[in-house]
């Protein structure tokens, strides 16, 4: 159920809010792939509550278009499906979590500038932020030690920052990852805390044409300052990652 309102007639801006049910069969991969665990997972359900605001407005001056939104939900669910390495990289174990409640936002704000405005040549920057707020607890069993405890490789706190530049066919992009402390196991105690991680990644992009071919080159850099950093326990993350890509359409 979906309901949406927007009180003025000339700003674009709305109130939304939502109330949807569903219902998750473990997939094949979580059965079969996983260890053996995954072979007796239950089917996951789960409600979900949304409260969120919008607004975006576009103008002929500088700042070409601007908007930010801002939500917050509540989710209630039953034998949440959770995966997390078992000592092998190609090979994870699935479990369900009994009950788990979810209380979480996000923010996100944008906006474009055109700094030249000439014809076929356009210089534009844009720059997003996103901040996301969540709190996973497992409510299960009051008497387990992990009760109310935030469920593993969860966050609380997660956001990023993207800013790109595009000028006659190239494109410039640079976006900082950011991921705060949390726990790789479902008691949160100093042994399994996870720390903090950010990376700053850039890509530098031309489109060109070829004859009759549509042609993309694109040149990544990611972690860009070789940050020592783990997504989940005992898998560090490469320091550097350099890609080359080529790509033709006709």
């Amino acid at each position: 159920l979906l309901l949406s309102y927007t009180p003025f007639r000339r700003t674009d801006f709305s109130v939304q809010a939502y109330a949807k049910q569903s219902y998750r069969v473990p997939s094949y991969s979580d059965r079969y792939i996983s260890s053996l665990e995954g072979t007796r997972l239950q089917p996951e359900t789960m409600m979900q509550y949304s409260l969120g605001l919008n607004y975006s407005n576009k103008t002929d001056g500088m700042i070409r278009r601007y908007g930010a939104t801002v939500e917050a939900y509540y989710h209630d669910v039953y034998n949440k499906i959770i995966a997390y390495p078992n000592g092998s990289l190609y090979r994870w174990s699935m479990a369900n979590l009994g009950h788990v409640r979810i209380l979480g936002g996000d923010a996100n704000l944008s906006a474009t500038a055109r700094l030249i405005e000439e014809y076929d040549n356009q210089l534009e920057i844009t720059g997003k932020l996103q901040y996301t707020y969540q709190q996973a607890r497992d409510i299960t069993n009051k008497y387990d030690t992990y009760y109310e405890h935030q469920i593993p490789n969860i966050p609380w706190h997660s956001g990023s920052a993207i800013v790109n530049i595009t000028w006659q066919g190239w494109a410039l992009n640079y976006s900082f990852l950011y991921v705060g402390k949390r726990y790789s196991r479902q008691e949160n105690i100093s042994y399994y805390k996870m720390q903090p991680w950010y990376t700053h990644d850039l890509s530098l992009m031309k489109q060109f044409y070829l004859g009759n071919w549509n042609m993309r080159a694109m040149l990544e850099v990611n972690n860009l300052l070789g940050q020592d950093y783990e997504i989940v326990a005992n898998y560090p993350m490469p320091s550097h990652f350099v890609r080359v890509t080529f790509a033709a359409e006709l």
